[in-house]
């Protein structure tokens, strides 16, 4: 359940950005943090943290930053994750899905910038395309 807006109390939102490999352009982390920006300035949410994974696996989700974010969702620093998609956040369904019910536990929102709000509907619907595509990449390089 993502947090109440309040006219006292603005949305603090933590943005999470990644790129997988050293074939990705480096800059993709820049234009993922711009879009994110973007969203919420027109959200009129306050972003509170900044958290990005450079050259970093979707497979797996031991990542500094993705951990960190972990933490300080525990520790309550944000209301809101915001990401470019959410296969950005991981590709296994497990972790996607581990992911947002421990935010919806925590009552922190999940929103990306290609989908909007994500429900656990849309997350376990997503977490299994983005599964899929991993998987598909894994036969082929095999």
């Amino acid at each position: 359940m993502p947090p109440k807006p309040s006219a006292m109390k603005p949305i603090r939102a933590a943005v999470y950005v990644r790129y997988s490999s050293d074939e990705q352009r480096p800059e993709s982390v820049t234009d993922q943090l711009e879009s994110c920006r973007r969203l919420c300035e027109a959200k009129g949410w306050t972003m509170v943290g900044t958290y990005a994974d450079a050259a970093m696996s979707g497979a797996s989700d031991n990542r500094p930053e993705f951990r960190r974010l972990r933490e300080d969702a525990e520790a309550g620093l944000f209301d809101m994750v915001v990401t470019e998609s959410l296969d950005r956040l991981s590709r296994r369904l497990a972790d996607v899905t581990g992911f947002h019910d421990r935010l919806t536990f925590l009552r922190i929102g999940l929103h990306t910038v290609d989908r909007g709000e994500i429900s656990p509907l849309l997350a376990g619907v997503l977490g299994a395309i983005a599964q899929s595509y991993l998987d598909d990449l894994r036969h082929k390089s095999a």
